[in-house]
This record gives C-alpha cells, sequence and structure tokens, in this order.
C-alpha cells in the first residue's frame, strides 16, 4: 500500500499511524499470538509508539511557530526522516503482507499446514529483518528527538531575535513619532509667535485708528467753531451793511440830540 505523505498536518499523523496498525495486522502480533510472536509484538509496538509519541511532538513544535528561512534545513531534515520511517513501514507492510498473508494472525487463514509452514518460515527467515526494521525506527526516533530538540533552541533563538528585532521597531517608531510630535510642537510655537507678532501689530493699527479718530473728531469741532464764527461774521456783515443803509434815508442819524424844555432852553 503507498501513502503519499506531507510533513506537518493532521492527515500526515493519521496516514502514518495507519501504516503502524496495518504493520501490527500484517505480522499478526496481537495478544492471542502463538510462539515468541507474542514478544515480538510487544516489542515492535513499544517502538511503534514510542515513534508516533516523537511524531506528536515534532507536529506540535512545527504548529507552535512560525514558517521561518533560517530554520529550513532542520525542517528539511525532519521531513526526511519521516519519510523514511514511513517508506520503511510501507516496505515492511507489503513484504509480510505479500509473504504472509494471514498465516501468521491469532485466528490463522484457515489452512493449519499451510500457517504452520509460514510461521516456520516466518521464526527462521524473518526474525533478522524485524530486528532491522526495529533497528531503523529507534535509531529515526532518535533523530527525530534530536532535531525536534534543535528546532525548538533554534526557534526559541530566532523568536527572541524576532523580539528584539520587533522591540528596535518599536523603539524606531516611537522615536519618529516623538520627532514628529517635537517638529509639530516647534511649528505650534512658531504659529504661536506669528499669532502674538499680528496681535501686536493689530494692536498697533488700532491704537492709529483711535488717535486718527481722536484727529477727526477735534476737526469736526474746529469745523463746527468756524462754522458759528462765519455764522456771526456773516450776521455782523448784515448788521453793517443794514446801518450803511439806514445812514442814506436818516440824514440826522448818528447827529447829536439836543434836548430843550417848554421854556426854548437847551
Amino acid at each position: 500500500m503507498e501513502v503519499a505523505l506531507t510533513f506537518g498536518s493532521l492527515g500526515d499523523i493519521i496516514a502514518i499511524c495507519q501504516l503502524c496498525v496495518q504493520l501490527s495486522r500484517a505480522l499478526g502480533l496481537g495478544r492471542k499470538a502463538v510462539g515468541g510472536s507474542a514478544l515480538e509484538y510487544q516489542e515492535l509496538r513499544k517502538d511503534l509508539n514510542l515513534f508516533i509519541q516523537v511524531l506528536l511532538q515534532v507536529v506540535a513544535t512545527y504548529e507552535a511557530r512560525e514558517p521561518s528561512a533560517y530554520l529550513a534545513g532542520l525542517d528539511q531534515a525532519t521531513k526526511a526522516v519521516v519519510d523514511e520511517c514511513a517508506g520503511l513501514i510501507e516496505q515492511a507492510i507489503q513484504h509480510f503482507g505479500s509473504r504472509y498473508h494471514d498465516s501468521l494472525r491469532a485466528e490463522g487463514s484457515g489452512n493449519k499446514w499451510r500457517d504452520a509452514c509460514k510461521k516456520v518460515e516466518w521464526a527462521v527467515r524473518e526474525k533478522e529483518r524485524l530486528l532491522e526494521l526495529r533497528e531503523k525506527l529507534r535509531r529515526n526516533t532518535e533523530r527525530l528527538t534530536l532535531l525536534n530538540g534543535l528546532v525548538m533552541r533554534k526557534s526559541a533563538r530566532v523568536d527572541n531575535a524576532t523580539m528584539l528585532a520587533r522591540i528596535d521597531e518599536v523603539q524606531r517608531l516611537v522615536s519618529a513619532e516623538a520627532s514628529g510630535r517635537e517638529e509639530m510642537l516647534r511649528l505650534l510655537k512658531e504659529q504661536h509667535a506669528m499669532a502674538d507678532m499680528q496681535a501686536h501689530g493689530l494692536q498697533a493699527v488700532n491704537d492709529q485708528l483711535s488717535a486718527v479718530k481722536q484727529s477727526l473728531s477735534a476737526i469736526a469741532e474746529m469745523k463746527d467753531t468756524l462754522s458759528q464764527i462765519a455764522q456771526v461774521a456773516a450776521g455782523l456783515q448784515v448788521t453793517a451793511s443794514a446801518s450803511t443803509f439806514l445812514r442814506f434815508i436818516d440824514p440826522t442819524r448818528e447827529l447829536p440830540v439836543i434836548l430843550v424844555d417848554f421854556l426854548g432852553q437847551e
């Protein structure tokens, strides 16, 4: 059975677990197995369970961090180990399944003579293959554990470096913001100074306008006074003209008056 694996998802874990179960079934190494198969099953099951536990830890580590080019080499090495283990299990399933079918199962294939022959063949020919499979599984499990530890350590360093970079970026942004606020404060001060200058200029203009208003009031008063003087002069001129005219009419006008009594005496 060929299973396509793309490391890093829940489906990958399920696929590899299914391969492990299929291997156990192909070997028929259950609790009802006969002969030395039970002990072999226990050892192989421990190796497979340990491999799955380490694989779960690896997946949890990869899901807990963001993809990073800094860890690309470790990612590729980890995936290579997982793919190798999956390939080993697939090869074992194909070999044992095609060679022994159901003869190694506790219930057998139905042909007791054939099952007995296959179990003898298993005991003679497959012990070394099974030991080799277990050894490769243990070795790759150790490699996965080591790689996962390295990934966690380097990931922590990357996280620290990322955090420091983010802190530097925040400091840069805060510094830029502070500089911007200082520039804004400077512009506000300049605008305030210009407003004060304009206020002083407006006050000076207001003072000048007040002085002009007072001057205009004095000119208006002087105009009224001159108008009154002109009216008086005009009246005097009329009076003088009237006096001259009456003098021509009354020849005795402005002559001395002589008063006499009834006896004719002055």
